[in-house]
């Protein structure tokens, strides 16, 4: 039996909310919270969620979507264009990488190699910055991001967690 229309197009919105999550993501980091005393920072939010989608659904978070979403950031961020972009491409590659040693693996495994990852990735997207302008960027902001972005992430993971369950349950 042929599927219906209504079916594709289901099926495509499915496939698609991984990147969607992701990009909503980027909206939601660009936004200024300020934190007393450190002046505006907050969790890089897509980065957790390239991380949970390249871990348990690479196939819908393929290199060229995090590519996109790193560029959306770099843009909308006012970082340089491509750091963001050569970060997130770095932690996709990395967690795609150890797909095999993380999947499957007790939560608290997952997070260290999240901090691990996500620390990797901040600490590129530093020097990459640093070296375009031309002088080292003060790394008081990052570590606070670092922080955040990692204390974040449980909450984060059991979310998407759920909609994985959920929504992507059968595709």
């Amino acid at each position: 039996m042929k599927p219906t229309l209504w079916h594709r197009l289901d099926t495509l919105a499915r496939h698609l909310t991984p990147f969607v999550i992701a990009v909503l993501s980027v909206l939601l980091a660009v936004v200024p919270l300020r934190v007393p005393s450190l002046g505006v920072a907050g969790p890089i939010w897509p980065l957790m969620a390239v991380f949970y989608w390249t871990l348990y659904r690479p196939d819908l978070m393929p290199a060229v979507a995090v590519f996109a979403v790193g560029i959306l950031f770099d843009a909308l961020s006012g970082a340089p264009l491509g750091v963001n972009t050569l970060a997130f491409l770095a932690l996709h590659g990395l967690v795609a990488g150890q797909r095999r040693f993380f999947y499957g693996k007790p939560f608290l495994l997952i997070w260290l190699g999240f901090a691990v990852v996500a620390g990797t990735a901040m600490m590129a997207a530093w020097a990459l910055a640093s070296l375009w302008y031309g002088t080292p960027i003060a790394g008081q902001r990052m570590a606070t991001q670092l922080a955040m972005t990692v204390g974040c992430f449980p909450v984060v993971s059991w979310s998407l967690f759920a909609w994985q369950r959920t929504v992507l349950r059968g595709v």
